[in-house]
């Protein structure tokens, strides 16, 4: 019986977003992605779906570790929910479960800050 899991280099769950995050061999014959010039590898947002192909391993890695940074929906996740670890959203005056509805007003400096707020 194949693997099909043996295409799958590392499996994580970023600190900053929540998101389960997967790092491909995409050159692995039961892979379901093509890979694309010289971009062997791919990062994988698993909660949302989105995909970034890399050159190097190391680099897939990096990438893995900061999901904000190239997924659209992680860059919009501000924090994890503490009451059902759905993902976070800042609307209007507040921070906003996407799952439960959970709402979290900010102060200047808490962990809860509005986006681009000092701290």
């Amino acid at each position: 019986m194949t693997n099909h899991t043996s295409y799958i280099r590392q499996e994580r769950r970023a600190r900053s977003t929540g998101a389960v995050v997967q790092v491909l061999d995409l050159r692995h014959p039961d892979t379901q992605f093509a890979p694309e010039d010289d971009c062997v590898w791919a990062t994988v947002c698993v909660t949302h779906g989105t995909i970034c192909v890399h050159p190097t391993l190391a680099l897939a890695r990096s990438h893995a570790a900061d999901p904000a940074g190239w997924c659209e929906r992680c860059r919009g996740v501000a924090r994890v929910c503490a009451s059902c670890l759905g993902d976070c959203y800042w609307h209007d005056e507040a921070w906003v479960c996407d799952s439960c509805g959970d709402e979290w007003y900010p102060d200047h400096g808490s962990e809860y800050a509005a986006p681009g707020a000092a701290s």
